[in-house]
């Protein structure tokens, strides 16, 4: 089977249309830019909103950043809260990477 450039390109653009709409609840959310983010998320229509903070620093520890997802805020982590929704373009060039995050932090919410 051959493929022609053009029939690839097509393809592939149509690819990032495809993720269907989602609410993903309270998600730790890493973009391609290096910029990490927590909060209650959903995705319309390859557009994705998050109510929540930005992540400036999270302090060590032993899990990394799973185990900030699941166990939530300690004293030491810097938190900028969003004022209103964050919305970004959610395609799998910009979106790297989501951890669902634990109870701990719908209770600070």
């Amino acid at each position: 089977m051959e493929i022609s450039l053009a029939d690839l390109k097509s393809l592939m653009s149509s690819a990032e249309h495809c993720f269907p709409d989602k609410d993903y609840g309270w998600i730790v959310l890493i973009l391609r830019n290096g910029f990490i983010f927590v909060g209650d998320t959903k995705r319309v229509g390859g557009v994705g909103f998050l109510r929540g903070y930005q992540v400036r620093y999270y302090s060590k520890r032993i899990g990394g950043l799973p185990e900030f997802a699941s166990g939530g805020k300690s004293a030491d982590d810097k938190l900028d809260a969003i004022d209103g929704e964050l919305e970004f373009p959610w395609s799998a060039v910009n979106v790297i990477g989501v951890l669902p995050c634990g109870s701990n932090w719908k209770k600070h919410n």
